[in-house]
């Protein structure tokens, strides 16, 4: 609203001193633009370029290794004619190369040439340390065709006789936390998968075959590693006792030899009147 048109008028009759103000109100609109709705051709493509975005066609992975072992980072990746690169992504999101095409193959950089292997049976690391942890990227050209994020763990070593029981233990805080399920791995398949009771991986007569890295998850609102981490089991294969039989044949003979000195050294006797 605009105040206008204000005066005043001093009144000389009985309202002498009196002062009047006469206020008009005059109404004031304010123009809006009318609704805008975008064209649904344009909301289409806007909806295909975010889907777009999210369908990024890349693999991802995850892997988990013990402490000084060798991990296959991943298969060959072929990129044609386009530039191919390893990377590694660091906790400030700076990344490091570890590997390049170079005269059409995939060579290790310097930094990494003792302990990168790449092979047409895939892109193996050696060695691995805590400093290994993080992602990798498999680049080809502007595209990220594959991430790999590698936690490595310290694992602990056990040992059992073919046919004997063994626990492997796994501990985590559960006290006043919500944790939906614990499983145990091995070779990245599912070994058991509980959700109530003691979180340690019970073999009740073990067998050369389950030899190998097992791994405890414990999964809270994220999936987190148990403590200990992980264990290898080396099972020793059971040796058959080694007995000796003397059979029937040999048995008789030998009694019979027995018996024939007894008689000879008897008859000795005899004639020397010993």
């Amino acid at each position: 609203f605009d105040f206008t048109d204000i005066w005043h008028e001093a009144s000389q009759s009985t309202w002498q001193n009196a002062t009047f103000f006469r206020i008009t109100f005059r109404e004031t609109r304010v123009f809006s633009p009318p609704p805008f709705y975008p064209p649904v051709a344009a909301m289409a493509w806007v909806f295909l370029y975010v889907s777009a975005i999210l369908l990024l066609p890349f693999v991802r992975g995850d892997l988990t290794a013990a402490l000084g072992d060798t991990v296959k980072l991943s298969s060959q990746i072929n990129c044609g004619e386009r530039t191919a690169e390893l990377i590694r992504r660091l906790s400030d999101h700076s990344s490091v190369r570890m590997a390049a095409l170079v005269n059409g193959v995939h060579q290790p950089v310097e930094e990494y040439s003792l302990r990168l292997n790449i092979s047409s049976s895939g892109i193996f690391l050696k060695n691995v340390n805590y400093n290994d942890n993080g992602h990798y990227e498999f680049i080809c050209g502007d595209n990220i065709e594959r991430i790999i994020e590698l936690r490595v763990v310290f694992i602990s070593n056990i040992s059992a006789s073919e046919g004997e029981p063994r626990k492997l233990p796994c501990f985590s805080l559960t006290q006043g936390v919500d944790v939906k399920f614990v499983q145990w791995e091995t070779n990245g398949q599912l070994v058991i998968k509980v959700d109530l009771g003691d979180l340690s991986l019970i073999l009740e007569r073990v067998q050369l075959e389950d030899q190998g890295d097992y791994y405890c998850y414990v999964q809270k609102d994220s999936k987190e590693r148990g403590d200990p981490a992980a264990w290898r089991l080396r099972v020793r294969q059971e040796r058959p006792s080694i007995k000796t039989f003397t059979t029937p044949s040999v048995s008789i003979k030998l009694g019979a030899y027995l018996i024939f000195a007894h008689l000879y050294i008897n008859k000795l006797f005899k004639k020397t009147g010993v």
